[in-house]
């Protein structure tokens, strides 16, 4: 993923990447289209095969740690799984794991794709528009406090 000045840098060629929030701001690279495909699993099922776990609703921002190659993410709304069922509400939470250790551990990705808009913040005052969206997926995350 690269802008045009960060592909010459490196001798490679530019990736599209490059964007900014409006001509007289820095150009950050940035995501395009990364999502994840539809899977085999009805939503239901998922958590009907889930003994202990959280089904996260309202995600609402993450961040990544390029270096480190972690992420975390918070999320206003979610209920705790016990042997399949919904059960306690929980209110604003974080995730945080390991990116190749969360996609390795995924066992079941559902059939049905959601998308939303949102914005791509990079520092306090620039953010572009962009989407997000996929399946519902079961993985493993650590989950701490909000």
């Amino acid at each position: 993923m690269h802008t045009l000045e960060s592909a010459i840098l490196m001798g490679v060629n530019p990736t599209g990447n490059g964007r900014a929030q409006d001509y007289n701001r820095r150009i950050f690279a940035r995501m395009t289209n990364t999502f994840f495909d539809s899977g085999d699993w009805k939503n239901e099922e998922i958590i009907e095969d889930t003994k202990d776990g959280l089904y996260v609703i309202k995600a609402t921002s993450g961040m990544e740690d390029v270096v480190g190659g972690g992420v975390q993410a918070s999320a206003l709304k979610g209920y705790i799984i016990k042997n399949g069922e919904l059960t306690q509400l929980v209110r604003g939470m974080s995730l945080a794991g390991k990116v190749l250790d969360i996609l390795q551990s995924v066992d079941a990705v559902g059939k049905t794709l959601d998308f939303s808009g949102g914005t791509c913040g990079k520092g306090e005052e620039d953010w572009v528009p962009v989407s997000s969206g996929g399946p519902h997926m079961r993985a493993e995350i650590i989950v701490g406090g909000g």
